[in-house]
């Protein structure tokens, strides 16, 4: 029996791959090694012929990049066509084997050598991310892969080189070795790995956002991956000695696993499935709590929706004010809503302490008597965390904006909502815990009555020409008395209903709250063009149910634009002092946003707005500047 190893490597010293330790790892049982080496821009060439062995035959190709991360593939299989032995065992520059498996890996290979029913040997996969003694089993990270493949000629790299299939398509008849791979590739320094993102993304593997292209990289809180206790192969000993972060993770693990068997005896084992579902008994009845305004609610839909795709059978309660529980209560990955009116718990207290206890307990009672597991808390409030940790929730998670979330058990450092949109934080919230997050989209369910009061405002105001427009001119609620310097001036929204209605022959809806009618109707009073319908006695949900039959809804920053958007309907929103990068239309897809991009804005930062007296960014937006972008979308 004779085995080739192969492999391929470019800037390896750049990117910092131990393409040394990989392939020293598997020489004991290989007959040959094949290396295919890149035009790099470093001394990979070099560090390779420094192996000095017999057995390593170098072949050197220039990488064509704009094949993408099929490259990777290409170049595999030209090192596979070099290889003469009945057996080839594939490593990856940062995938090393470890000498206790070697002499199962060579039994198997005769064991199996004259069985053509087995093409491949599968191996098991630690992930090891930021530190030598964490790995990742959550979703995206493959646990299982063939790395040892008959040499037959039939078979072939795909991809971005990750595994290996038949070239007629079907899939490879493959042995379990029980035997472990270890990957290397997410434990560096935070420089070299952001480089390696970028390169990452050059080939084609992700795409990356702009904050994600910083200099450093972040692994986040690494109490959140499973630890590995075993011993990690001889050759990376140097490696792993001159981790200074996983030196750092092994002294707490050592302090806090103390007792463990597995840590005494550095057993090599793997828990991919008992952990993940101890983490799902952990979140069997999980509640969020979000007592903000509207926008901030249906900021945390997508939230809900990844927790629902992370653990199906999960109940969900949701703590939220008056004014946004009617938003949450059609949405059926809800399972109980619990509402908490901070004001009327203020009123409460001042007016009778008795009363407020018996206000606090009863609400308490409603948590508790549902037995969450889990807690998740984001309004950035110490009152809201205490009701989590009073009601006995154990796991309470949030974000720590000036040491206000002193009840929580695992806080998330924050100065404030700045540079990504708020759904990114919600998303990155969920994904420091361990789980991917892949929905992106603000949702809000409608029930029959919501639609049929829509169709009903529609035919009774005759709504059936193209295109209806909503105008917002109120909103901003969350604000209180400040919320006017979020809204345009009314004078610009009549001339805008005029503008669109001698342009486009739109339909126009004035819309808002009960509280909004005094503007909504000093709007309509303004516009040379009389034929206008106002709508302010609709509920929350009603008015969303009107914004869904609309063509495009032109709106302040405030609630309504959310709405639109969840419900899927265009808008262009007009953004003055607060950032749209942060609580703009999210996913911005096909809506537009108005700014003028002074050089004071945002000025609304860190949850404060500055003394401000000419408020230039929203009374210099021009009527023109709405109509072109309405244009785009219409």
């Amino acid at each position: 029996m004779k085995v080739s190893g192969f492999t391929i490597a470019r800037n390896a010293i750049k990117y910092n791959y131990p393409i040394v330790e990989s392939i020293r790892s598997i020489l004991p049982v290989c007959d040959e090694f094949i290396v295919n080496v890149g035009d790099s821009e470093d001394a990979t060439l070099k560090l390779i012929e420094s192996i000095d062995s017999p057995k390593i035959r170098i072949i050197q190709n220039t990488w064509d990049m704009s094949q993408g991360k099929e490259v990777l593939s290409y170049q595999t299989n030209l090192a596979l066509k070099e290889c003469k032995g009945d057996w080839a065992f594939y490593l990856q520059s940062d995938e090393v084997i470890h000498e206790g498996d070697l002499p199962r890996l060579k039994k198997l290979m005769n064991q199996y050598l004259s069985d053509k029913n087995i093409e491949a040997f599968r191996f098991q996969w630690f992930h090891f991310y930021g530190s030598y003694f964490r790995y990742r089993i959550d979703k995206g990270w493959f646990q299982k892969q063939d790395r040892i493949i008959r040499n037959n000629g039939e078979i072939e790299s795909f991809g971005d080189a990750y595994a290996f299939q038949r070239k007629d398509g079907k899939p490879l008849r493959h042995k379990s070795t029980g035997c472990f791979l270890y990957h290397y590739g997410w434990v560096h320094s935070s420089d070299v790995m952001a480089q390696r993102r970028l390169n990452a993304e050059q080939i084609g593997f992700a795409t990356l956002k702009n904050e994600e292209r910083a200099k450093e990289y972040s692994y986040g809180d690494l109490n959140r991956f499973v630890v590995y206790f075993g011993t990690h192969p001889c050759v990376m000993k140097e490696r792993v000695d001159a981790h200074k972060l996983s030196q750092k993770d092994w002294k707490s693990i050592n302090r806090r696993f103390w007792w463990n068997p597995a840590k005494i005896f550095r057993i090599r084992y793997k828990t991919g499935r008992r952990v993940r579902a101890r983490i799902e008994d952990a979140a069997k009845k999980i509640l969020i709590s979000n007592i903000f305004g509207i926008g901030d609610v249906l900021f945390t839909t997508a939230l809900i929706s990844n927790i629902k795709d992370n653990f199906p059978d999960c109940f969900i309660g949701y703590v939220c004010n008056k004014r946004t529980a009617p938003l949450l209560a059609g949405n059926p990955k809800i399972n109980k809503i619990i509402v908490y009116e901070k004001d009327e718990f203020d009123a409460l207290f001042k007016r009778s302490k008795i009363a407020f206890l018996r206000k606090i307990f009863g609400t308490v009672g409603d948590i508790k008597r549902e037995k969450f597991d889990f807690g998740i808390e984001m309004s950035l409030n110490k009152y809201a965390s205490f009701l989590l940790w009073f009601a006995g929730i154990k796991e309470r998670v949030g974000f720590n904006y000036k040491n206000r979330s002193p009840f929580l058990t695992k806080k998330i450092p924050l100065d404030g909502y700045e540079k990504k949109h708020v759904v990114e934080y919600y998303l990155d919230l969920l994904e420091s815990m361990g789980f991917q997050a892949t929905h992106k989209n603000l949702e809000l369910f409608l029930n029959e009555k919501d639609r049929s009061f829509a169709r009903d405002f529609f035919q009774k105001n005759q709504l059936t020409r193209k295109p209806v427009v909503v105008l917002a001119p109120g909103g901003g609620a969350s604000w209180g008395a400040d919320a006017v310097y979020k809204r345009w001036p009314a004078d610009k929204y009549a001339q805008l209903a005029d503008k669109l209605i001698e342009k486009f022959k739109a339909q126009i809806i004035l819309l808002g709250s009960s509280f909004e009618k005094p503007l909504c109707r000093s709007v309509a009073s303004r516009m040379q063009e009389k034929n206008v319908r106002v709508c302010c006695e609709a509920n929350i949900t009603e008015a969303a149910a009107v914004l869904e039959k609309c063509d495009v809804a032109i709106v302040n920053d405030g609630g309504l634009l959310h709405v639109a958007v969840a419900v899927g309907t265009k808008t262009v929103s007009i953004f003055g002092p607060v950032d749209e990068k942060v609580y703009g239309p999210y996913p911005r897809g096909p809506h537009r946003v108005v700014s003028k991009n002074l050089p004071c804005q945002p000025c609304y930062r860190r949850f404060r707005r500055a003394d401000c007296t000419h408020y230039l960014c929203l009374h210099s937006i021009n009527v023109s500047d709405i109509i072109e972008k309405v244009d785009e979308i219409l």
